[in-house]
């Protein structure tokens, strides 16, 4: 294998993830059950877990295992996707999801319709 096509650990690039990710400690019961931080809650059917590679894993192949993971909910509330995370990810907070306001109009622009 070239020099090119050497891999670092180090060098990998850093996972993104949406917005209304959220984080918590996942045992993988008996699927669909799991608990997050010991509350039980379900997967949903099309689950989508990546592993700590970033490689989609079958649901079943992580049975028993707990895990520090990010996760995104469906409209129904049942987790939809999951990342299990390196420790090394684990250790770096998530980016509290912004909130986004309307601005109050300024008293000028009001005034201005009031003619």
């Amino acid at each position: 294998m070239g020099a090119s096509m050497v891999f670092h650990q180090e060098a990998r690039a850093e996972r993104g993830f949406p917005l209304k990710t959220e984080r918590a400690e996942m045992k993988f019961v008996e699927l669909p059950d799991v608990l997050l931080n010991g509350k039980p809650e379900r997967l949903a059917h099309a689950v989508r877990v990546r592993d700590e590679r970033n490689a989609i894993v079958m649901p079943g192949t992580v049975n028993g295992r707990s895990a520090v993971v990010n996760y995104l909910r469906d409209a129904r509330g049942q987790v939809r996707e999951v990342w299990i995370l390196s420790p090394q990810e684990a250790a770096i907070p998530l980016k509290p999801v912004p909130t986004t306001l309307r601005p109050a109009p300024s008293a000028d622009a009001t005034a201005s319709y009031a003619n």
